[in-house]
């Protein structure tokens, strides 16, 4: 699900699991492929996995990000 606000800043709810690979790059990008439902485009294929590549300030938020969807996704997201 993809909430869209008014400040720029996208909610991203989606289930994490070992399978999705999660990784930095460049300076400040995070980048991760899942399946997203509802599916992004209404015209494409229900289970296409969809690249997202997650944004944010600093380096130090990516890290943060990286580290934290990495512990997440290895706990089942608990």
């Amino acid at each position: 699900m993809l909430l869209f606000l008014c400040l720029g800043n996208i909610l991203l709810n989606i289930m994490l699991q070992d399978s999705i690979p999660i990784q930095r790059i460049g300076k400040n990008n995070v980048n991760m492929v899942c399946i997203p439902n509802p599916a992004i485009d209404p015209k494409a294929a229900a289970d296409k996995p969809v690249p997202m590549l997650i944004r944010v300030k600093t380096e130090q938020e990516a890290d943060e990000l990286c580290e934290k969807l990495n512990q997440y996704k290895k706990s089942g997201g608990q």
